[in-house]
């Protein structure tokens, strides 16, 4: 349940933060989109790395 905020808290602040730059920018909505871009591609590398599987030492197992 945690990665799921994770990767929502992720989304959210970087489209939140382009959010701001397009107020500042006057880029609507570009900055927008580039930022919900960014929060995904992190997101979803922050899942697959906190999910993947580590190598097994098979050592002493009978």
């Amino acid at each position: 349940m945690s990665l799921a905020f994770e990767f929502a808290g992720a989304v959210f602040l970087f489209w939140f933060v382009g959010r701001l730059v397009d107020g500042w920018l006057g880029t609507d909505p570009w900055a927008q989109v580039a930022g919900s871009v960014v929060g995904w591609v992190g997101g979803i590398l922050h899942v697959y790395y906190a999910t993947k599987e580590r190598p097994r030492d098979n050592k002493g197992a009978s």
